[in-house]
C-alpha cells in the first residue's frame, strides 16, 4: 500500500508520515524533525540499501537539505544536514551522474538558483553545485526532455513567469538554462506527454493568473508556446496520472485559497476537458498521487496548511473520486510524498511540518487507513520532502528541504533488507524426493553469481525456515564430508555444497517448498527456495 510525507512549515518544522492501509485509509502519523521550515519534500532511496529515504527542504535561518535515511519499518535515522542555497523552497531526485546512486536537486528562490547535491551511496552527498535560473525559482522537477537518456531539470520561476529547462550533460553538470513563458507566478511544474508523441510535456501552475500552463515538447529540450487552462483560485501544486483508464495522462491541482482540488482529464491531444472541482482542507499546499488501498486504482493525498490535516480520496476508476476522509497532522504540513517505507508492498505517506521542524511518516494498512504518526526531527521550516535510497541499501529514505536554515535534511531508513538467493536441493539429481522418516543426509547447494560470492556465507547461520533443522556441517557418510565450493550448476561460479539432516527436520507428506535462509560474514541476511516431494509417506 502506498503511504504519505508531508513538510510541515508553519507549526511544527518536521514532516509527517502516515502510513497507507490498502483501502484508501491510513494509520495514524508519526512525526520526524526535518529542520527550520521544511517546506517540500521528495523520495528517494539515498544510500542504497533498499528502504526508502526523504529530502526535505527548509527554508529556515540557514539554507540547507535535510535528508532522512529510512529504517525500512517507516521509521528514520536522525536527519543530517547539507547546504543549499538562499531559502529552499523544492527538491526532486534524479540520478544525474549516472552512477546508480540517486542525486538531489534544490530550487533555491532567494539566490535564484539551483542546488545540486551528487549522491556518494552512503547516505552522504558532495557539496552542492550551484546552477543560474530564473527569478524566485519555486518548484523543481526531473526528466528526460530531449531524448538523450541523461536527466534533465525543469523549474517554475515565479518572479519571471517563466520556466527555466537545464539540459543534464551528463556527470552532474548541465547546460546554461534556456526560459520559455508561462503564467503570473508561476508554482509548480510537473512533466507528462499529454499528446501521446512520447515527448515530454511541462504542466505549470501558475499562482497569480489562476490558471494552469500547458507546454508541449518540441523533443530536443524546447517547447511550443503556452496553452492556459483556468482552474481554481491560487493553484500551488500538480500531479500526472491517468484517472480514467484511457492511457491518456490527466493533472490533478492543489488550489490553495478555494480549498479544494481541481481534475483535468486527458484527452490525448494535449488538450483536457473541463476541470472537476473536489473539497479538501483549509489552504491545500500540495498534492501526490498513490494507490493507497490497493485496488490499481489511483487515489490523492493532500496536504492542507490550514488544517494541519491530509486529505485522502479515493480513486473511483473513471476520473472521480470518493468524497475526501481526513487524517489529522501537526505543524502546517506543506509537502507529502508516497513511498513504501516500512518493505511490506503497502504505500506510505510522509510530509513536511514547517512549523513542528520535522516529518511525520504514516504507515500504509493497505486498505486506505494508516497507523499512527512517527514523527522524526529535521531543519528549521520544513517545506518539502523527496524520497529515495540514499545510502544504497534497499531501503526508501527521506531527503527535506528546510527553508530558514538554508540547508537539507537525511534521513536514513534503516530497514534490514534480506537478499535472495538461489539454491538447489539434491543438486545434478533429477528428482528432488525427500523421505522425511529416512535417517539420510541430503545435499544442498548455494548457487553463487556475479553478484553473490558463496564465500562469504557464515556457514553457521544456515536454517531451513523457521523450526527446520539447522545445515549440518562436517558430516561424516557415503556424501562428501562437510562443506565445500564446487560449481555445480557450470555456470562459471563456485557454488557451496553443503548438508541437512532429514531425520532432524519437520517436512510434511506432499509436495512443498523449503525455504534456506542465512547471512554472510558482514551480516547481511538471505534467504533462498526450492521445491521438494515426499516419499515414503503413508498413501503415497
Amino acid at each position: 500500500a502506498q503511504d504519505l510525507v508531508f513538510a510541515n512549515a508553519s507549526t511544527s518544522d518536521d514532516v509527517s508520515v502516515v502510513m497507507g492501509l490498502g483501502d484508501g485509509s491510513f494509520s495514524a502519523e508519526r512525526h520526524f524533525n526535518a529542520g527550520q521550515g521544511p517546506r517540500s519534500v521528495a523520495v528517494g532511496d539515498f544510500d542504497d540499501d533498499g528502504a526508502q529515504d526523504l529530502a526535505v527542504t527548509n527554508d529556515g535561518s540557514w539554507s540547507a537539505v535535510a535528508v532522512l535515511l529510512g529504517v525500512g519499518d517507516g521509521s528514520f535515522s536522525t536527519d543530517q544536514r547539507f547546504d543549499v542555497g538562499d531559502e529552499p523552497q523544492s527538491v526532486a531526485v534524479g540520478d544525474f551522474d549516472d552512477d546508480g546512486v540517486p542525486d538531489l536537486a534544490v530550487a533555491n528562490p532567494h539566490s535564484d538558483d539551483v542546488s545540486v547535491l551528487l549522491g556518494l551511496g552512503d547516505g552522504s552527498f558532495a557539496m552542492e553545485q550551484r546552477f543560474s535560473v530564473g527569478g524566485f525559482p519555486d518548484s523543481v522537477a526531473v526528466g528526460d526532455l530531449d531524448g538523450d537518456g541523461v536527466p534533465d531539470l525543469a523549474v517554475a520561476n515565479a518572479a519571471s513567469d517563466d520556466v527555466s529547462i537545464l539540459l543534464g550533460l551528463g556527470g552532474g553538470n548541465f547546460a546554461v538554462e534556456r526560459r520559455f513563458t508561462a503564467g503570473d507566478g508561476p508554482l509548480s511544474v510537473a512533466l507528462g506527454d499529454f499528446d501521446g508523441d512520447q515527448v515530454a510535456d511541462l504542466a505549470v501552475t501558475n499562482f497569480t493568473s489562476d490558471d494552469l500552463s500547458i507546454l508541449l515538447g518540441v523533443g530536443d529540450g524546447s517547447f511550443g508556446s503556452e496553452q492556459r487552462i483556468g482552474l481554481g483560485n491560487a493553484p500551488v501544486s500538480v500531479a500526472v496520472r491517468d484517472f480514467d483508464g484511457d492511457d491518456a495522462q490527466d493533472l490533478v491541482v492543489a488550489n490553495h485559497f478555494s480549498h479544494d482540488v481541481s481534475v483535468l482529464l486527458g484527452l490525448g491531444d494535449g488538450s483536457f476537458a473541463p476541470e472537476q472541482r473536489l473539497n479538501v482542507g483549509a489552504y491545500p499546499s500540495s498534492v501526490v498521487v498513490g494507490d493507497f488501498d490497493d485496488d490499481g486504482v489511483p487515489d490523492l493525498a493532500v496536504t492542507n496548511d490550514g488544517t494541519s490535516d491530509v486529505s485522502v480520496l479515493m480513486g473511483l476508476g473513471d476520473g472521480s473520486f470518493a468524497a475526501e476522509r481526513r487524517f489529522a497532522g501537526r505543524g502546517d504540513p506543506l509537502s507529502v510524498a508516497v513511498g513504501d517505507f516500512d518493505g511490506d508492498g503497502l504505500q506510505d505517506l510522509a510530509t513536511a511540518n514547517s512549523d513542528s521542524q520535522d516529518v511525520s511518516v504514516r504507515l500504509g494498512l493497505g486498505t486506505g487507513d494508516f497507523g499512527a504518526a512517527q514523527h522524526f526531527g529535521t531543519g528549521d521550516f520544513t517545506y518539502s520532502i523527496a524520497v529515495g535510497d540514499f545510502n544504497c541499501d534497499g531501503a526508501q529514505d527521506l531527503a527535506v528541504v528546510n527553508k530558514r536554515s538554508d540547508d537539507v535534511s537525511i534521513l536514513i531508513n534503516q530497514r534490514e533488507v534480506v537478499l535472495s538467493i538461489e539454491i538447489d536441493i539434491k543438486p545434478g539429481s533429477d528428482s528432488n524426493s525427500v523421505n522425511p522418516r529416512s535417517r539420510g543426509v541430503i545435499p544442498v547447494a548455494i548457487l553463487g553469481n556475479d553478484t553473490f560470492s558463496v564465500s562469504d556465507i557464515d556457514v553457521t547461520t544456515l536454517r531451513f525456515g523457521p523450526g527446520e533443522a539447522p545445515i549440518a556441517h562436517g558430516l561424516n557418510g557415503p556424501l562428501p564430508h562437510g562443506d565445500h565450493l564446487q560449481d555445480v550448476n557450470h555456470d562459471g561460479f563456485m557454488d557451496l555444497l553443503t548438508h541437512y539432516r532429514t531425520r532432524e527436520s519437520h517436512i510434511v507428506c506432499g509436495d512443498e517448498s523449503v525455504t534456506l535462509v542465512g547471512a554472510t560474514a558482514d551480516g547481511q541476511r538471505f534467504e533462498g527456495s526450492d521445491a521438494i516431494g515426499t516419499v515414503g509417506c503413508r498413501g503415497r
